[in-house]
């Protein structure tokens, strides 16, 4: 009988901007896998974060995900040396949109050690 082949997984993060979840509102998300045997620096880890910004409707969202974001990448400049590692790790900034009390900006590490550098 022949080993089984280890399958390889790349480490992942999600970045995530929603609000009102209780009624299935909106998700604007940016997933980022490292290329092969690598993982994610805080450079793509920023770079994915603003391009789910970016993704945001109505630009009244987006203006007031702003500081949330902002938020979020002093939480990535802060992980290096010792990154994160947990998978499931999730990290949450809330900000004032509308009536909705869980307007907020997820960072999600979902395989791997990351953010260990810049």
């Amino acid at each position: 009988m022949a080993a089984a082949k280890k399958i390889a997984r790349k480490n992942t993060m999600r970045f995530q901007i929603q609000w009102d979840t209780p009624n299935n509102g909106p998700t604007f998300s940016e997933a980022f896998a490292a290329p092969q045997s690598q993982e994610i620096s805080v450079t793509e880890a920023i770079q994915a974060l603003v391009k789910a910004l970016l993704k945001v409707q109505p630009k009244s969202a987006q203006d007031a995900a702003l500081p949330a974001v902002l938020k979020q990448i002093e939480f990535l400049m802060t992980r290096p040396p010792s990154g994160i590692s947990v998978q499931g790790n999730s990290n949450s900034a809330y900000f004032t949109y509308g009536r909705y009390r869980d307007a907020r900006v997820d960072v999600e590490n979902l395989y791997g050690t990351n953010l260990r550098g810049y």
